[in-house]
């Protein structure tokens, strides 16, 4: 009988459907189970950062690194697979393309493990590891939030089908800035940005606004042929000057869809004008808060938007709908 420790929560909200999709949560070391589903990896010197039960009886996935897989009631390990970078991931900064794929992909590199001190937006990086059927197909995917980036792995297939960088912000807060200014002394001739990036603190000669960049996502037979899709809206925020109103502008707004390939079972990137992407938006009511992620699971915050993600300091209409 599966242990009785399940934690439902809603990932993307799917359009054409009435029902949001059900994840289980997994568990981090200290959560009660935690030595019971874990003890096999454990005694084959394993140590697991996180692990979610499956529905097949007994059965775990597991997350060291790489993704593991186990019968905890029969002693038996089952399978191991690398978790490798996806090759279409899109990644995007400051003074970047929106659309550049990056290069530990492109190397086919290995995704690192979190730091646990490192903190995630929305707090969603505290549970590493999910389980459930993304799609409704009756196949159950694993969707690992690793850092600020939601990785979507089938066991199916042994592979990451989808990746997204939802929080790449490089940006320290208004006291703060004023803080690193004055201890910048000399080197600058005064406070000229609302927020600075966190590298302009060690900066000789220079100083560089802070940059806010979120995506969210969206998931659905967008074009109704179907196939799944993903569609992912991203915006780049950069810091006013201390001439203009307090907080940030918006810089740059993008828009991609990816298909679901039935022949290899990856989102792959599609060619779709911004106007049919922001018209699908449209006719299914999917605004900037619905998309994923949208609610916090930090202590205090559960079930409330993601403050920065919903931030009037934005200076967006966008992310207040």
């Amino acid at each position: 009988m599966k242990i009785k420790y399940v934690v439902r929560i809603f990932l993307f909200l799917i359009p054409f459907s009435a029902n949001a999709l059900v994840l289980e949560k997994g568990l981090v070391a200290g959560d009660p189970n935690w030595d019971t589903l874990t003890k096999v990896d454990r005694a084959h010197g394993y140590y697991p950062k996180a692990v979610v039960e499956s529905d097949e009886d007994g059965v775990v996935y597991v997350y060291d690194g790489a993704i593991g897989k186990t019968n905890y009631k029969d002693n038996k390990l089952l399978h191991g697979w690398p978790l490798t970078r996806w090759s279409h991931h899109t990644g995007f900064e400051y003074n970047e393309p929106f659309f550049q794929s990056s290069e530990q992909a492109q190397e086919g590199g290995r995704y690192w493990i979190p730091k646990s001190h490192f903190p995630t937006l929305g707090c969603l990086g505290n549970t590493l590891l999910r389980y459930g059927d993304l799609e409704n197909d009756g196949e159950s995917e694993l969707v690992l939030f690793l850092d600020n980036e939601l990785v979507v792995f089938s066991p199916s297939l042994g592979k990451v089908v989808f990746s997204e960088t939802y929080d790449a912000s490089n940006w320290v807060s208004a006291d703060t800035t004023v803080s690193a200014y004055e201890e910048m002394g000399s080197r600058h001739e005064g406070v000229k940005y609302y927020s600075i990036s966190s590298e302009s603190y060690w900066a000789e000669t220079n100083d560089w606004p802070g940059s806010r960049t979120y995506s969210k996502i969206f998931q659905g037979d967008m074009d109704s042929d179907g196939q799944m899709e993903i569609l992912v809206w991203r915006k780049l925020y950069l810091s006013n000057t201390l001439t203009e109103s307090a907080g940030f502008k918006l810089s740059q707004s993008a828009w991609q869809r990816f298909e679901k390939d039935p022949e290899t079972g990856e989102y792959l990137p599609q060619i779709s004008t911004e106007d049919d992407i922001k018209t699908w938006l449209l006719e299914n009511d999917l605004t900037w808060s619905k998309g994923y992620p949208s609610l916090s699971e930090c202590a205090g915050e559960e079930g409330k938007l993601i403050p920065e993600m919903h931030d009037p300091l934005l200076n967006d209409p966008d992310v207040l709908q």
